[in-house]
């Protein structure tokens, strides 16, 4: 239930941006607020004995400054229907839509150290042309991978990771070895 609840919230934000032409800007401001609604903050807005003008109060002055009003007033809906608890996953399903508009599908790019912005930009590039679209990477750091990069597009995982090879090799030598 709180799925479609919150899917309903991110497609209404969405239309929104789309009627206001404020996409670009409502994106930028769903992954400032994700970025920063901490679970201090968020059981804050959340909590049943401060009254929603104060949360909302407490909004505005959190984020009034980087945040369009229409953005502003939003949130504050959601804290006047009680549905401050979903607002991250409203955000998710607004994105989702964003994407899905713009046709980006998603890489989570996992290495085995942090990259640099220059090999970020070289792998993000690599990516769009090997896929003939628009790419947004998800950059993560698993130093269990020992070297290299795991690459996951929707169903498709591309590996080749240290840890990976190591793995096959480890497979084959067991399969020779067995016959």
């Amino acid at each position: 239930m709180k799925e479609a609840m919150a899917k309903g919230y991110g497609d209404a934000l969405f239309e929104i941006g789309i009627e206001q032409n404020k996409l670009e800007e409502f994106r930028k401001q769903c992954d400032l607020v994700k970025a920063t609604l901490n679970d201090e903050f968020m059981s804050l807005l959340s909590h049943p004995k401060i009254k929603k003008e104060e949360k909302k109060e407490c909004l505005v002055n959190v984020y009034g400054q980087a945040c369009d009003p229409l953005f502003l007033n939003f949130m504050k809906v959601m804290i006047d229907k009680n549905r401050i608890n979903i607002i991250l996953a409203a955000f998710d399903e607004f994105i989702a839509d964003y994407l899905n508009y713009h046709h980006i599908e998603i890489a989570e790019v996992t290495s085995a150290f942090p990259l640099n912005e220059e090999d970020k930009k070289r792998i993000h590039d690599v990516l769009e042309k090997s896929q003939s679209q628009k790419i947004e990477c998800r950059w993560k750091v698993d130093e269990s991978l020992l070297a290299g990069l795991r690459v996951r597009i929707n169903d498709q995982i591309l590996d080749n990771s240290a840890a990976n090879q190591l793995a096959r090799l480890k497979e084959e030598v067991v399969k020779a070895a067995l016959k």
